[in-house]
C-alpha cells in the first residue's frame, strides 16, 4: 500500500476550487445545467447527471464548488477518470457529499478527504479549506473499464419489443461492437418484456435485463479480462414446489373432481410448460409440483372454483328448501283447487234454480244477477288457484331436475 505523500506524487489532474465569493455559486454560468443551487439554500446543490464519464462529473462540478465560500481541492487518479459515472438524481446535496457519491455509486473507486486546514486569502484574511479529497480507483474492481480501441463508455438508443433475450443482446452488439457480453443457452431464450432506452450507457442498457422473469431470474454479472469489461447473463431457474389440497368436503357436497382437475391444468398450462398435476382419488388429495408461478397459479384455480362451487352448493342447499317447502304446500294446493272447482259447480246449479224461477216470475231479475255474479266469481277464484297449482308444479319439476343433474 502506498504512503498518502507517494500516493499523490502518481496522481494528476488537480482542481483548485478556490476564491469566489458565496453569492457567485447563483450565478456561475459555466455550471453545466445539471447541477444547480437548490432552493432551500444557495450552499446546497441540486443534480440531474445524466451519465457520464468520473471526469465529466468533476469537470461540471468544480465551477459550482467555486462558489462556495470554502475552499476546496479535488486530486482524481487519471485511470479513474475514464470510468463511467451512471445517472443519478439529488436535491439539496452538500457540496461535500456531492464530491464523496462517486465512491458511494461506484465499485472500485475511493474518495477521501485528507484532512481540513487554513490558508490566508488575497487579503489576507484567513480561510477554512475543507480539505482535499483524493479519487482513486482500485483497478480490479472498476466500474467500466475502458475498451481497448473503442469509446470508455458507449451509449446505445434501442426500441426492443419484447422477445428472446439473444435479440436484445444482438442489437445491444449492433450499436457496442466492441462490448463483450456472454450469456448462457438458457438466458438466451428466455423472453423479456420491452425495452426502450434514449443514450443509455452500455453498461446501464445491459443491467437492464437484470431481473426476475416468468419461471426464473436473469442475472448479470460484470468483470474485466484483459482490461476490457466482460458481462456475463444467466439464468437462474427457482427450485419446484409442492403443495396439496384436501378436497373431500368439497366432493362429498357435490363439487365434480373432474371439471376441477381441468381447470387446475389450463391454469398451470397459461403459466409455462412442465408441472405435474395429480388427484388421489381414495383421499380426494390434489397435488401439484411445478415452478412457483406455476404452483401459484394452481392455487388460484383451485380457490376460485372452491369459491364457485361453495356458492352452488349454497344455491343447490337454497333450492332443496324451496322445493321442500313447495312440495310441503302442494297438498292444501290440490284441496284449494277442489274446493274452487265445487264452488263453481255449486253456483252453476243455483243459477240454473234462480233462472227457472225468474221464467214462472217465482223469483225477481236480481236475484239472476246475484246468481251470475257468484258464479263469475267461483270460477275466477278456481282459475287463480289452478294457475297457481300449475306454477308450483312447474317449479318442482325444474328444480328436481336441476337437483339430479
Amino acid at each position: 500500500m502506498h504512503t498518502l505523500a507517494r500516493r499523490l506524487a502518481i496522481l494528476a489532474a488537480v482542481l483548485p476550487l478556490a476564491g469566489a465569493t458565496p453569492n457567485a455559486m447563483a450565478q456561475n454560468d459555466a455550471a453545466p445545467d445539471w447541477i444547480r443551487s437548490s432552493e432551500r439554500h444557495e450552499a446546497l446543490l441540486d443534480i440531474d447527471f445524466a451519465g457520464g464519464s468520473l471526469a465529466d462529473y468533476y469537470n461540471g462540478l468544480a465551477p459550482m464548488l467555486l462558489g462556495l465560500h470554502r475552499q476546496m481541492n479535488v486530486i482524481v487518479d487519471p485511470r479513474a477518470s475514464a470510468v463511467a459515472m451512471p445517472a443519478f438524481t439529488a436535491r439539496s446535496m452538500a457540496a461535500e457529499d456531492a464530491l464523496r457519491i462517486p465512491g458511494m455509486l461506484l465499485p472500485g473507486v475511493g474518495v477521501a478527504e485528507t484532512g481540513a486546514n487554513v490558508v490566508l486569502s488575497a487579503d489576507g484574511k484567513p480561510v477554512p479549506v475543507a480539505g482535499t479529497f483524493v479519487v482513486s480507483i482500485d483497478p480490479q474492481n472498476a466500474w467500466t473499464p475502458k475498451i481497448d480501441g473503442g469509446d470508455a463508455n458507449p451509449r446505445v438508443t434501442i426500441e426492443f419489443p419484447g422477445g428472446p433475450l439473444s435479440d436484445y443482446l444482438a442489437a445491444l452488439r449492433r450499436q457496442a461492437p466492441d462490448v463483450n457480453i456472454v450469456a448462457s443457452e438458457r438466458a438466451g431464450a428466455a423472453r423479456i418484456a420491452p425495452i426502450t432506452l434514449r443514450s443509455a450507457p452500455i453498461g446501464a442498457a445491459v443491467q437492464a435485463v437484470d431481473g426476475r422473469l416468468q419461471g426464473g431470474m436473469l442475472r448479470v454479472s460484470q468483470d474485466r479480462i484483459d482490461g476490457q469489461a466482460l458481462y456475463a447473463i444467466d439464468l437462474n431457474a427457482p427450485s419446484e414446489q409442492t403443495k396439496v389440497w384436501s378436497l373431500a368436503e368439497h366432493l362429498q357436497a357435490g363439487m365434480n373432481a373432474d371439471d376441477l382437475l381441468s381447470g387446475v391444468e389450463a391454469a398451470v398450462g397459461a403459466v409455462g410448460e412442465g408441472g405435474a398435476i395429480r388427484f388421489h382419488a381414495p383421499t380426494a388429495m390434489l397435488i401439484v409440483r411445478g415452478l412457483p408461478d406455476q404452483v401459484d397459479a394452481a392455487g388460484q384455480a383451485v380457490a376460485q372454483m372452491l369459491q364457485v362451487g361453495d356458492r352452488q352448493q349454497d344455491e343447490m342447499r337454497h333450492l332443496r328448501a324451496m322445493v321442500t317447502e313447495a312440495e310441503r304446500g302442494m297438498p292444501q294446493l290440490i284441496s284449494r283447487m277442489r274446493i274452487a272447482a265445487k264452488e263453481v259447480e255449486v253456483a252453476q246449479v243455483r243459477l240454473q234454480e234462480v233462472r227457472e224461477a225468474f221464467e214462472e216470475e217465482l223469483a225477481p231479475r236480481s236475484s239472476v244477477a246475484e246468481a251470475e255474479l257468484h258464479v263469475v266469481t267461483a270460477e275466477a277464484e278456481l282459475e287463480r288457484v289452478q294457475s297457481e297449482v300449475a306454477r308450483v308444479e312447474a317449479f318442482l319439476a325444474d328444480a328436481r331436475k336441476r337437483l339430479d343433474e
